[in-house]
């Protein structure tokens, strides 16, 4: 991964971060062993982010299921039911993950 010559780089970039996210990027920064601005060149140049359209629906439908598994345990735990089908939340999930993974193949 080879960047542009120092000479060349006459732009800046700058962006602020709470104490916590700093010390992460330093850490980060220092386990690289790469100066801070080759390592978040690098970050930022060659990490691709995947943005899907529609995956608040998901994640709304998502959190409903485990609200209700959620709901399920602690009726379980407390021996108000015994016994719990969950075929169909397996099915759900399994539909779920589909639509995910077709979404993320649709962005690339």
């Amino acid at each position: 991964m080879k960047t542009e010559n120092k000479q060349n780089k006459n732009k800046h970039f700058n962006f602020r971060v709470n104490e916590k996210e700093y010390n992460a990027i330093k850490t980060k920064i220092e386990k690289s062993k790469l100066n801070t601005s080759e390592y978040l060149l690098r970050t930022a140049m060659y990490k691709d982010i995947i943005v899907i359209d529609g995956l608040e629906e998901i994640i709304k439908q998502l959190r409903k299921i485990g609200n209700n598994i959620n709901q399920l345990t602690k009726l379980s735990n407390q021996g108000r039911i015994t016994n719990v089908n969950l075929e169909d939340v397996k099915e759900e999930m399994k539909n779920i993950w589909q639509l995910l993974n077709l979404l993320i193949q649709s962005q690339n």
